[in-house]
C-alpha cells in the first residue's frame, strides 16, 4: 500500500487492526514514528536480507552471507544485530530473520551457527524472540 502513513495508519485502524508486522527497510522513520504514536503496536519487526545501494536492489540472496567466514558477513550480522537494537528500542518482542535466499541456498556450517548465535544472544538479552525463516525450494 502506497497511502500516505498518516491515511494507512487510520485505515488499518478501521477496520480493526490493532498491531502490525514491520519491515523496517521498506518503511520510512516517519511511518515507524507516527506508527508508536497510534494505538497499533508493532507486533513483529523483519530482519533485512537483501541489500540495497542508493534504494536500488542490487543482491536479492544478500542473507546467503551468513554461511559465509569474511568481513563482509561480519558486517552483515552487525546490520542484523542494529536491527535488534531498533526492536529493543520500540518495545517490538519479536524479529523475524531468513537464514537463506535463493533457489540454491547456501551450505550449512560453522560460520551461519556463530553468526545466528551472535544475534540470538542480543535477542535473548532484550527478551525478544527470533523466528528464524529457512526457504528450501
Amino acid at each position: 500500500m502506497d497511502a500516505d502513513p498518516d491515511l494507512r495508519i487510520k485505515l488499518l485502524e478501521e477496520v480493526g487492526f490493532d498491531g502490525v508486522f514491520l519491515y523496517s527497510q521498506y518503511n520510512p522513520q516517519e511511518y515507524i514514528d507516527k506508527l508508536c504514536n497510534s494505538n497499533l503496536s508493532i507486533e513483529t519487526l523483519h530482519l533485512p536480507y537483501k541489500k540495497f545501494d542508493h534504494g536500488q536492489l542490487v543482491d536479492s540472496k544478500h542473507v546467503n552471507l551468513l554461511w559465509v567466514d569474511s568481513s563482509e558477513a561480519d558486517d552483515y550480522e552487525k546490520l542484523l544485530i542494529q536491527e535488534v537494537h531498533f526492536a529493543q528500542t520500540y518495545g517490538i518482542k519479536k524479529v523475524v530473520a531468513h537464514i537463506t535466499g535463493g533457489s540454491e541456498p547456501p551450505v550449512m556450517g560453522d560460520s551461519g551457527i556463530r553468526h545466528i548465535s551472535n544475534i540470538l544472544n542480543i535477542c535473548e538479552k532484550y527478551g525478544i524472540d527470533l523466528c528464524l525463516n529457512l526457504f528450501l525450494h
